[in-house]
């Protein structure tokens, strides 16, 4: 195909599709996309890069509307050139809970835009910016995190990432998994090499007590050199293996007033969490 831009913006809506997967098949050319405004009233599905449609560069998706999108699980997943998305304005239905993938191998993603909508019944968020290797910076201040059971991999072999917004009202009350080991997903900021303290600040004070799996999940940070989790309550936390492994710069680990119920400081050493950190002072 030499199809290189479509714009659907101002065409027919969309509202009696239901599966919107491998949208572009075969449009090898294709660089641009454009459903500005477009109306997916009853799409449960949406996967815009497939086989031989790896070539997007640009996915402009304001003001949209998924009414009945439940799972977003892939949505770019493998757009391997895609620079930017603007979801900004976008309406999602009140019943989307997975977006895991949904930036997956978007390994040119330099941006972003999500709305609030997206975020507002999340319970899984596993691997969603995984291997976007050029992404430099996230502003998540729309989602609070308060449903979401899962962030595993969730920024794994962001190498460039350097900033995250977190929201003021920030709650990870029934998150679970947050690490891992074995599977390849890895832990939540697993291999962010230029990953900024100052990125993961927000994390201090917050309330991890269902979390059970943190292996992983600040290891191979290497431009870290302080993580703040003082007054932090791992109340479940029964598995922290490589938790903070070979990120080397880190000079302080804060874990004063932090709780850990069912494993204590010194096991976290005995399971290598503070292996290959040079200098290191906890509190």
């Amino acid at each position: 195909s030499t199809l290189k831009t479509i714009d659907f913006s101002a065409a027919d809506d969309f509202s009696a599709l239901i599966d919107c997967r491998n949208m572009f098949n075969s449009c090898s050319a294709l660089t641009t996309a454009k459903f500005t405004n477009q109306t997916f009233a009853n799409t449960t599905e949406i996967e815009l890069c497939s086989a031989g449609s790896q070539n997007l560069l640009s996915v402009d998706l304001h003001s949209a509307t998924f009414a009945s999108a439940t799972n977003c699980s892939g949505m770019f997943y493998q757009c391997y050139q895609l620079q930017s998305v603007d979801l900004s304005n976008a309406t999602f239905a009140s019943a989307t809970t997975m977006i895991y993938g949904i930036f997956q191998e978007c390994r040119q993603l330099q941006s972003a835009s999500l709305p609030s909508a997206i975020f507002a019944n999340l319970t899984n968020a596993h691997i969603m910016f995984k291997n976007c290797y050029v992404l430099q910076s996230v502003d998540l201040s729309a989602a609070t995190f308060a449903s979401c059971t899962n962030t595993r991999g969730m920024f794994n072999a962001c190498r460039q990432l350097q900033t995250i917004t977190w929201s003021a009202n920030l709650n990870f009350g029934n998150l679970i998994y947050m690490g891992d080991i074995g599977s390849g997903d890895s832990g939540m900021f697993y291999d962010c090499r230029m990953l900024q303290s100052s990125a993961v600040a927000g994390l201090s004070g917050q309330t991890f007590a269902n979390v059970t799996d943190a292996r992983n999940a600040f290891s191979e940070c290497h431009a870290l050199t302080k993580i703040d989790l003082h007054s932090a309550t791992f109340a479940n936390l029964s598995q922290a293996f490589a938790m903070f492994y070979n990120s080397y710069s880190v000079t302080e680990i804060d874990l004063s007033a932090a709780t850990f119920a069912k494993v204590s400081q010194t096991t976290i050493s005995s399971y290598h969490a503070f292996g290959k950190l040079n200098a290191l002072t906890t509190s």
